[in-house]
Order: C-alpha cells, then structure tokens, then sequence
C-alpha cells in the first residue's frame, strides 16, 4: 500500500546466479555496499533539497 506523503521504492542488487528467495541466494558484499550507497545518496538528496 502505497501513501502519497509516504513514498516508497525498492533498490535491488544483483543476486549471484540470479537465485532470489532461495536457500542458495547469495548477493557479493561488493553488490551489497553498492545497494547501500544508493540508499544514502537517496537520502542525502532528499535532505538537501528539504534544507533549501
């Protein structure tokens, strides 16, 4: 459910063999800080221009 004062979005990394939602899944750490910096540059966006 999504709320317009609330939006939301996904950020997917690459799984290693492409296996999702298994036992086997297995994401690189490289893949995973990769992820991780999208979230913060998202959230570093989003605060700046909320200071202007």
């Amino acid at each position: 459910m999504n709320h317009p004062l609330l939006p939301t979005a996904m950020i997917f990394v690459p799984s290693i063999n492409g296996y999702s939602h298994r036992e086997d899944e297995l994401t690189s750490y490289e893949d995973c800080a990769k992820g991780a910096n999208v979230l913060l540059n998202a959230v570093l966006t989003i605060c700046r221009e909320k200071v202007r």
